[in-house]
């Protein structure tokens, strides 16, 4: 059996871990947590473990409970207090730029310059696009489906199946399927796609269907995490209008009104095995999301050494964070975590369809509202007093093509001729 490289076993107390409990208080302000709940947060960073202090780029939880790192500089183990190390230069690890990780049979690693690679039992298996059908050698995110690895590059779309490759880059009108930043699988051939600028891409029994924010009410066209849960809610992670969910009628932001959550500078979010919403942002730690409550998890709060987080991963009730400053955090968590109470984010008012060519539809509350058109120079074309109804309808018919913007009491909406 192969000698795992630069091996380092370390019993527990050497790690001089900075171990911190909650303070249970009660921030009126933002939420609140239950007077019993203690939660255990360890780091470890390059003072105290055998890791670089590049920026963590992505996470990975294997079946035994092993955390892999990947980072700027190279791959790394953590099994039961042990730590391995892989790089370039000790390893057959193609490159030391590590941009996503996945368990399927296999540690599954996407690199900056190397293509893609597996890692099994102490053997390498190497894609890129001179020995396979890889559309480039920049491997952004990976995604699984039952018997298929589906992988997003700054080229297009690629899944590998039982040996062989079947790329999606064309979108079809002259589209293509250019930088993916992040995949998600919610059937073996129904995918969405979050791309860097050009919105969010589903791709369903072979036909594409592109989202972005002059076609939809998508608050940002760059994507860079997607989860999905188990009533195929998709949930989106964008790097300005922070954390998205989409059920395929609508888009729904949710901001500070109607979440608690403040940060839109998101990295990755994911959904655990009880349904929460764990949303990692670059600028205040974690929130975490379930049901109409919040909770922020950051240096205040749980004593996190710091809140600039990259790459998260759950398994159980543990959830381990990377943060751009190369610091590894596991933090226990408890179903008693989140007491705060914040509504379910629904929209107040939703329209259909977008374009709209003939009509523009639209529900209300049960209170009249006062409805202005304007066209995109800002000049008002007309005014509507709206009796209240549930059900709206204004003809677009005579207008022309371009983009538009209905304010209706104080929200505003553009939409498409």
């Amino acid at each position: 059996m192969a000698v795992k490289p630069d091996l380092v076993w370390v019993s527990l107390p050497l790690f001089y871990l900075r171990t911190m409990r909650l303070s249970i208080v009660f921030l009126c302000l933002f939420y609140s947590i239950l007077a019993n709940s203690q939660e255990l947060v360890q780091y470890f960073d390059s003072s105290n473990a055998p890791i670089s202090e590049a920026p963590i780029t992505a996470l990975q939880v294997s079946p035994d409970g092993a955390i892999w790192v990947g980072t700027d500089y190279g791959l790394y183990e953590l099994n039961q207090e042990v730590w391995a190390s892989y790089l370039s230069n000790n390893s057959e690890l193609a490159d030391d730029y590590i941009k996503a990780l996945l368990w399927q049979d296999g540690l599954w690693i996407g690199t900056l310059a190397g293509g893609l690679q597996k890692f099994q039992e102490d053997t390498w298996q190497s894609y890129n696009p001179q020995n396979s059908d890889l559309p480039s050698y920049f491997v952004s995110c990976l995604a699984s489906t039952d018997d298929a690895i589906w992988v997003g590059t700054t080229s297009g779309a690629a899944r590998l199946k039982n040996g062989s490759w079947f790329v999606l880059d064309q979108l079809g009108e002259g589209w293509q399927l250019n930088t993916i930043k992040s995949v998600a699988a919610e059937k073996p051939h129904k995918l969405w796609f979050g791309t860097l600028n050009s919105g969010l891409v589903r791709w369903e029994n072979g036909a594409f269907t592109m989202f972005q924010n002059v076609n939809s009410s998508l608050p940002d066209n760059s994507i860079v995490s997607i989860s999905i849960d188990t009533a195929n809610n998709k949930w989106l992670a964008t790097p300005s209008a922070g954390l998205v969910k989409y059920d395929e009628a609508s888009f729904y932001q949710l901001d500070e009104t109607n979440s608690g959550i403040s940060s839109i500078s998101s990295s990755q979010v994911l959904v655990d095995h009880l349904g929460r919403k764990i949303y990692a942002t670059i600028d205040q730690g974690i929130f975490i999301y379930q049901e109409g409550q919040s909770l922020q998890i950051d240096m205040e709060t749980a004593g996190l050494p710091s809140q600039s987080i990259s790459a998260i991963a759950m398994h159980d009730s543990i959830l381990w964070a990377g943060s751009t400053d190369g610091i590894l955090m596991q933090i226990s968590l408890s179903s008693s975590l989140l007491s705060n109470r914040v509504p379910e984010p629904k929209p107040r008012i939703q329209f259909w369809p977008n374009p709209a060519k003939d009509y523009l539809r639209f529900t209300l509350p049960d209170t009249a509202e006062n409805c202005k058109l304007y066209d995109s120079s800002g000049n008002l074309l007309e005014r509507y007093a709206l009796p209240a109804d549930e059900l709206q309808q204004i003809s677009t018919a005579h207008l022309a093509g371009g983009v538009y913007y209905l304010q209706i009491g104080s929200h505003c909406f553009r939409f498409l001729k």
